[in-house]
């Protein structure tokens, strides 16, 4: 098809192909290819008089050939781009990038059709951007036991028993799932670039409590509200003791 581009003062007239083809990583993509015919006319209304199906594009500038690429349209049930380029939404089977897609590539039919896919693979939307997968949600599941267990504990002044896998951050808290156990004093520690911190006994001794089983008392808990629209319970130790 004829393309009326334009050169200093004088339009210019290109013929232009497209041409299907495979880029250099197989996916679907169209070349379009410029070729100089001949210059015009600075008058535009001349030229569209003689030119009349021809698209006018003045970012075509000078006499040699030249490309440009885009991509093939496409059915709005399939991926439009990416490694699954032309393939068919429905029949994907790669959750993770199906949670990707839908906020990165697709439009609001294909939107639809992936979350229809996610839906019956078990996945359940947490938040307005994320996903979650059986798996996850049964952690989750688990983690709000874990805090309705912990929040009765306190509520009924009992103790709560805790294995510790690992070091309390450095402002002394330990983060387990959707529970924050924060420790009223502790001494920050450094080991080369990482800080952490041990937590302090009624006698003021800084305890390593790493790989070891906690008797803790509490008498109160906070509810925080995340970004993500979850919760988190942060429990407010009294007090602790390692258990032998």
């Amino acid at each position: 098809m004829y393309v009326i581009g334009k050169s200093n003062r004088t339009y210019t007239l290109w013929d232009m192909e497209a041409v299907n083809r495979l880029s250099n990583n197989g996916k679907p993509i169209i070349e379009y290819r410029y070729s100089y015919i001949q210059s015009l006319s600075s008058n535009l209304s001349e030229v569209s008089a003689k030119y009349p199906s021809a698209a006018i594009d003045e970012t075509i500038r000078g006499h040699r050939g030249f490309s440009r690429y885009g991509f093939p349209e496409h059915a709005a049930d399939e991926f439009p781009k990416g490694k699954y380029a032309g393939q068919k939404i429905y029949n994907c089977v790669d959750m993770s990038y199906l949670t990707w897609a839908i906020t990165s590539i697709l439009s609001e039919e294909g939107i639809k059709l992936a979350e229809e896919v996610l839906h019956d693979n078990g996945y359940r939307k947490i938040d307005d951007e994320h996903w979650a997968s059986p798996e996850q949600l049964q952690k989750i599941e688990a983690n709000d036991d874990e805090c309705r267990r912990i929040t009765a504990l306190i509520d009924n002044h009992e103790e709560i028993s805790l294995s510790v896998e690992r070091n309390l951050n450095y402002i002394g808290e330990l983060h387990i799932g959707k529970l924050i156990y924060a420790f009223p004093n502790y001494k920050t520690m450094q080991y080369e670039e990482y800080f952490y911190a041990l937590p302090i006994d009624d006698r003021g001794n800084a305890k390593r409590i790493k790989g070891k089983t906690l008797s803790l008392n509490a008498s109160k808990y906070e509810i925080i509200n995340c970004e993500n629209g979850s919760n988190k319970v942060k429990v407010l130790i009294d007090n602790f003791r390692i258990n032998k």
